[in-house]
């Protein structure tokens, strides 16, 4: 007599290998005084087939870029992967990428994607550190690239510092995040910076993200947003850079973009154009006026239903080359309110 059995999809759980798939269904089969062969044919075919399956994703992976290796399979600290890359691959949506603490180093470009957050150890963001060091630069340099995946995409970012160590300099072009199409961006407690201060260097540069949260986060390096989709809001973040600090281009005339700055520290020009404007509580100093307009601050283009507040700001050793001391207003037709500004 041949025994036929129907092995559910069930048992091709996420991550397991033939051997604990194996282990997992013997037990099954307790009680039984014979096996046939054709039945252990059967399971053995069964199991093969869900081995050969692409393996689920992961809710949390495990990242050591100086100890891991990207054979392993990253579900545990003692199996981490070295790169981001494999981590991405590897995790589910809104899963962690975690690492631990200590410093550590890259000497190539990260490409990630999907929906999902690298998280640092320790009580700092500096407890984590990821140091970019390329021993070949080209004409464009980039540390992180997220490549957007569809919907929901977005990368996030907590307790972790990245820094991009430039070696040679412009006029070439180094990123320490590049986040190329619609993705939502998030940095919490946590530092981009890029080692130059001069144009065509970016702490993160990002091209139709679909929204932006800044939350205790520094940047040292250029911030440049380009044609955002979504609102952009910063909570006690820091943005640090000689030549030009933060520039957001290309806002949708039909589509109602804002940017709140709350309790953050500026030194370098911003450069804002067609967007809902908010600042409180923020200081701007130490421009250089790269720009060439506007030392501190230069809003352009504003039209109702979007309105300007500044309030309760200071701004502190604003130099321009050209037009605009502290800050240049040009083209605003909406409501502008400037409250408890210290110039």
């Amino acid at each position: 007599r041949t025994h036929v059995f129907i092995v559910s999809s069930d048992i091709c759980l996420a991550r397991h290998r033939p051997q604990r798939i194996l282990s997992s269904l013997l037990p099954k089969f307790d009680g039984m005084k014979l096996i046939r062969p054709k039945i252990a044919v059967i399971l053995w075919l069964s199991v093969l087939f869900c081995s050969l399956q692409p393996l689920d994703a992961a809710p949390i992976i495990y990242v050591n870029p100086n100890t891991g290796s990207d054979i392993n399979d990253g579900l545990s600290v003692a199996t981490s992967v070295r790169s981001l890359t494999k981590a991405s691959a590897l995790v589910d949506n809104g899963g962690v990428v975690r690492l631990p603490a200590g410093i550590f180093y890259y000497n190539d470009t990260q490409q990630i994607s999907g929906n999902f957050s690298i998280i640092g150890s320790g009580s700092v963001s500096t407890d984590t550190q990821i140091i970019f060091q390329f021993a070949t630069e080209l004409p464009e340099n980039v540390a992180i690239r997220f490549l957007s995946s569809g919907t929901p995409s977005g990368i996030r970012f907590n307790n972790i510092y990245v820094h991009f160590d430039v070696q040679t300099g412009p006029p070439n072009t180094y990123m320490a995040l590049l986040v190329e199409g619609p993705a939502n961006i998030s940095l919490d407690y946590a530092s981009l910076s890029v080692g130059c201060e001069s144009a065509g260097c970016y702490s993160l540069l990002s091209v139709r993200p679909d929204s932006i949260f800044f939350n205790s986060a520094d940047f040292a390096g250029h911030i440049s947003i380009d044609f955002p989709q979504g609102n952009i809001s910063m909570v006690s973040a820091g943005i640090y850079n000689f030549g030009s600090a933060l520039s957001v281009f290309n806002v949708s005339a039909t589509t109602l973009i804002s940017l709140s700055m709350i309790s953050s520290t500026i030194g370098g020009p911003v450069t804002i154009s067609n967007i809902h404007l908010d600042i409180q509580g923020t200081d701007f100093s130490g421009s250089s006026g790269y720009t060439g307009n506007g030392g501190c601050l230069s809003v352009t283009n504003v039209d109702a239903p979007r309105s300007v507040s500044l309030r309760d700001s200071n701004f502190t050793s604003c130099e321009a080359r050209e037009q605009g001391g502290a800050i240049l207003m040009a083209n605003i037709t909406t409501t502008t309110v400037i409250s408890v500004c210290n110039f």
